[in-house]
């Protein structure tokens, strides 16, 4: 598929929707009923890529679709099997999902593709300069899973349509542990990455990327990285599994 394998720059014409929301007890059970859902949305001309899978810290829910574009998107909202769509997907969810849609700098696929797939939503604070910061720690990120350890396999972000000033960071690891995942209790909150918000981010992040990713290496090397956005930006990670649609 086009743009799938990394070879060729489509996916920079791809507009991604990526859309979480609190999985339902029936989807965590069993992930295979969003099947028919994907069934008929890869009907459609306008779709490539579609991944879904559960949050490895929070039974959550997280899809990633590659479309066209933004437009095609909202074309198929406007076509008569949107409904059955929708129908199709309501049963996986514990509530609604507001989706928004992200153009990557660098082709994500890989990353989606990793045994564990890192979302980390940045949203730069008010200002030219923090916006500025926001990017070049970014740009670093990517520099490093350029040149990063064997367990790290990619990294790309691309900026929120939606929300000027978020942008979406994935990041692809080799493995993960599944008896060592990290349950809500364990896993606090990460709000705004500044004084000691900065200190239980890096633990979380740590705490995740040992325990469940088994990569002292890989995090150790990452955190000096992800220091850099101290004050100048809210960071949300999370991680999930995720599953290619065929």
């Amino acid at each position: 598929m086009p743009g799938a394998n990394g070879k060729d720059d489509d996916f920079r014409h791809y507009a991604f929707e990526v859309a979480y929301a609190p999985a339902s007890d029936a989807y965590i059970a069993d992930q295979t009923i969003i099947r028919p859902a994907f069934e008929l949305l890869r009907k459609y001309d306008g779709v490539h890529e579609i991944y879904s899978g559960v949050e490895l810290e929070d039974p959550s829910i997280l899809v990633a679709i590659a479309w066209d574009s933004l437009k095609a998107h909202q074309a198929y909202e406007k076509q008569p099997e949107y409904k059955s769509y929708i129908d199709y997907l309501t049963p996986c969810l514990k509530g609604g999902a507001t989706p928004v849609h992200v153009y990557f700098t660098a082709n994500p696929m890989p990353a989606f593709n990793a045994s564990v797939t890192e979302v980390i939503w940045v949203t730069a604070k008010a200002g030219d300069a923090n916006q500025a910061a926001t990017l070049k720690t970014l740009d670093k990120i990517l520099e490093f899973a350029n040149n990063s350890p064997d367990s790290l396999i990619h990294a790309s972000y691309g900026s929120v349509l939606e929300n000027a000033g978020t942008f979406c960071v994935v990041i692809g690891w080799s493995s993960f542990k599944e008896k060592a995942q990290v349950r809500p209790k364990t896993y606090p909150t990460v709000g705004n990455i500044v004084g000691d918000g900065l200190q239980l981010a890096k633990a979380v992040l740590k705490l995740v990327r040992n325990t469940v990713l088994g990569d002292p290496q890989g995090s150790m090397a990452l955190e000096p990285i992800i220091v850099g956005l101290t004050g100048k930006a809210v960071v949300e990670p999370v991680h999930c599994a995720l599953t290619k649609f065929v």
